[in-house]
């Protein structure tokens, strides 16, 4: 396991680098050698979902803690698996004769 304190909180002084989240997902992406499980409380966890997306190949699993809005918000934008294949059967089904 591996903490990553993002710059400008906690003990990490600010990068002038770092001016977004994706500046955020990049320097989270510079401390992930393999591909891991990624977890991020709050703010942490949506760098963890930018970076998960940027790059799905360091991203073993995703677990992020996110806020319920935001949270809500990333339901409609990343779809699961499960339910692309669920929208997948309705779709079959609806375009099969006799239906």
């Amino acid at each position: 396991m591996r903490a990553c304190d993002l710059p400008g909180l906690g003990p990490v002084p600010s990068h002038p680098d770092v001016q977004s989240y994706d500046d955020l997902a990049r320097y989270v992406a510079r401390a992930v050698a393999a591909p891991t499980v990624l977890v991020g409380q709050s703010m942490g966890g949506y760098v963890a979902l930018k970076l998960a997306l940027a790059r799905p190949e360091l991203a073993r699993r995703l677990e992020p803690d996110l806020p319920r809005a935001l949270a809500a918000f990333f339901r409609g934008v990343v779809p699961s698996p499960l339910r692309a294949e669920r929208c997948s059967r309705t779709a079959a089904r609806s375009s099969s004769p006799g239906t």
